[in-house]
């Protein structure tokens, strides 16, 4: 089936109704005209009586026919308006472009998520990078139609790329110049091993934030041999949701030359989930007493920063108690793609929501994905690609057209609404944009191929892209082995996941017995770093592994080269997408059902992947499910280990990794302004 668009129809909108003009003193009524007065008629007056009750009914006819015709003409109307503008909608999602250079306050996304990769190649590495950071509210703008404030980097949305060589020093000068808000700058997936883990950006774990009118710069050296795909956000509360964060792009020709797949174009595609007002106005209520873990469902979804919403007043539910009479919208429509049919591309694709995975689809072309989460895998070609919060995977883009015949196409982001408990009826869950062949592109029409979405395969699960598909293609990133050659790990972690409702009819989420409220009048490494015999931090009586206060759950690892797995239990019905900040981990094992058991460990299981199991830094566990990761202790710092859907994470459910607290107390490179962002803090307080 194929859809046919007038592109200057989309451009201009459905044409406007012609008005005929009257002398002035008549109605025009079928082609009937009525004089007000009949005596300037001429008539005798002797024929009133004869003619006043046929007067009488022309009269009633008159002014019932002025009523009548002008409401009918006007429903119509709007109908045929209402039925163009949603034919429109339905035939196309507004394929008219976003043109993101029109418009200041948008980033030119097709400009900026475009790489050179032979650029980079040509380029010294052990370079140093600077990016200049202005973080501020940009009020009313209209990323999908819906106008809401955003926090924003340098006036635009979204935030712009961050590109380096492996091995180069970026330095992120960040100022906030929010007049109420703190933030902080947290680099997804980079490793921050160069004795710089106080720069991971983890509010209140491994720095203070940023407070509201002040700067800060972070000086992060990247690893010689860390490469591939990131993403940078604010870690202070819900903020990432309000639209701060980017692409982070790291390259490197020790990639390039294990790749084996050669490619001309290299693009960034970044996916969000949108909400169509401020985070923490939902915030508010998803913590509140007796919401039994609601999460809030987003409103829309956004390809590079834009989406076509299709807002009706009727039936559109207004955020948070909102009067829809309060509400302005300005119609936008998706993003294009412009591909040359000549070249081959690289696509890195990050889901950089803050609740929902999305299945994503190209129609008539293949994936072959070669990277997850900035590891190299051995070449897999699917169709379509399950993609959970925070992660990321590279594909070369393979059309199933030959070059002649390529055309327009779909792309597809289908957000998973089985993993939401309450479904917004506002929600757009299928978010498209369009992928447009250079000649392909016609001036007057535009034919797209569409292809019936059948979402997931049929399966309506609220599970991620099977894992056990990937390999880790570097042969000297394989499954560790402790020394006695056994699977078993040195250290084994049990970790419950589970919601309750808690004091006040609260819900908070769970590791084991403990829910992680943050210490907000400092962070705990600063405390561990500067007051080592006297921190909130105490430690559990006969515990040496865990350690904690009230609000804090800190686990303690504390021998280099140690081999730990985290076996997590998920008791919740929702899947949970987790995070360990500063390393990278192995996934032995993801478990739909049932729950884990020591007997997976022997070798004649099968129940899990020594081997060659595939090495990232953030996975789905589905739920009532469980999962085996394995990690090296070999990055000394405080780390976060949480769930990145943002609502789970405010309401606890993280600890923090303690990674050989000796190593890092001893280094002298602390920055003073490091330091006094927690003065700062504690003089807010």
């Amino acid at each position: 089936m194929k859809k046919d668009i007038a592109i200057e129809e989309l451009r201009m909108g459905p044409p406007k109704e012609e008005e005929e003009d009257f002398e002035d003193g008549e109605e025009q009524i079928d082609g009937l005209a009525i004089e007000e007065d009949l005596e300037e008629q001429g008539q005798h007056p002797g024929k009133e009586l004869r003619y006043s009750k046929e007067v009488r009914f022309l009269r009633a006819l008159k002014w019932s026919l002025i009523v009548v015709i002008p409401v009918l003409i006007f429903v119509f109307t709007l109908r045929e308006v209402k039925h163009r503008n949603h034919a429109l909608v339905k035939n196309a999602e507004a394929v008219t472009v976003v043109d993101s250079a029109a418009v200041s306050w948008r980033l030119d996304t097709a400009k900026n998520y475009t790489m050179d990769t032979q650029y980079w190649m040509n380029e010294p590495r052990n370079q140093e990078r600077h990016y200049y950071f202005n973080i501020s509210t940009l009020e009313g703008r209209n990323p999908d139609g819906m106008v809401r404030n955003l926090t924003v980097v340098n006036g635009q949305y979204p935030a712009p790329l961050i590109e380096a060589n492996a091995g180069d020093t970026l330095f992120i000068h960040v100022s906030n110049q929010m007049s109420t808000e703190p933030v902080t700058i947290h680099c997804h997936g980079l490793f921050y091993n160069k004795k710089n883990s106080f720069q991971d950006g983890a509010s209140f774990i491994n720095q203070c934030p940023i407070p509201p009118e002040q700067s800060y710069v972070y000086e992060i050296e990247l690893d010689d041999d860390q490469f591939g795909t990131y993403w940078y956000h604010s870690h202070y509360g819900s903020q990432y949701a309000d639209g701060l964060f980017g692409p982070l792009v790291i390259h490197s020709q020790e990639e390039l030359d294990m790749i084996g797949t050669e490619y001309d174009q290299d693009i960034v595609v970044v996916v969000s989930d949108y909400y169509h007002d401020i985070s923490t106005n939902y915030l508010e209520e998803y913590l509140g007493p007796d919401n039994e873990n609601t999460e809030p469902d987003p409103d829309n979804g956004l390809i590079q920063g834009a989406n076509f919403f299709d807002y009706v007043e009727s039936r559109y539910l207004a955020p948070n108690g909102e009067s829809v009479d309060d509400l302005q919208y300005s119609p936008v429509s998706v993003t294009m793609f412009n591909l040359d049919p000549d070249s081959t591309y690289r696509v890195r694709l990050v889901n950089a929501g803050f609740f929902l995975p999305f299945e994503f689809e190209i129609d008539r072309h293949m994936l072959e994905i070669i990277e997850s989460d900035g590891t190299l895998v051995d070449p897999l070609t699917v169709e379509s690609l399950s993609v959970s919060v925070a992660q990321r995977y590279s594909f070369i883009l393979q059309p199933l057209d030959s070059k002649e015949d390529l055309k327009n196409y779909w792309l597809h982001a289908n957000f998973n609404q089985f993993c939401s408990k309450e479904v917004n009826r506002n929600f757009n869950h299928i978010v498209t944009a369009v992928v447009t062949y250079t000649g392909a592109r016609d001036a007057s029409d535009l034919e797209i191929p569409a292809s019936d979405w059948n979402y997931n395969g049929g399966q309506v699960q609220c599970r991620e892209f099977d894992q056990s598909l990937l390999k880790t293609k570097d042969s000297d990133l394989k499954v560790p082995i402790v020394q006695n050659g056994s699977h078993l790990p040195d250290l084994k972690i049990d970790l419950d996941v589970s919601f309750f409702i808690g004091a006040y009819q609260k819900t908070r989420g769970y590791f084991n017995d403990h829910t992680y409220v943050s210490y907000d009048k400092s962070s705990s490494m600063y405390e561990l770093v500067t007051n080592p015999n006297d921190n909130p931090i105490k430690s559990l009586e006969n515990d040496d592994l865990m350690t904690f206060n009230e609000d804090q759950f800190m686990i303690n690892l504390n021998q280099r080269g140690a081999v730990v797995d985290f076996v997590i239990n998920n008791y919740d019905d929702g899947a949970h997408p987790f995070h360990l900040h500063g390393h990278k981990f192995w996934i032995l094992r993801v478990g739909d059902t049932g729950y884990f058991d020591d007997s997976y460990y022997n070798e004649d299981s099968n129940e899990m992947n020594f081997e060659n199991a595939v090495l990232r830094d953030t996975f789905n566990i589905p739920g009532f499910g469980w999962a085996v990761i394995r990690f090296v202790v070999d990055n000394p710092g405080v780390w976060p280990f949480h769930c990145h859907i943002g609502w789970h994470m405010e309401s606890g459910l993280l600890l923090q990794v303690n990674a050989l607290q000796e190593e890092y107390t001893s280094w002298n490179n602390y920055p003073e302004e490091w330091k006094s962002l927690c003065s700062a803090k504690e003089g807010m307080n």
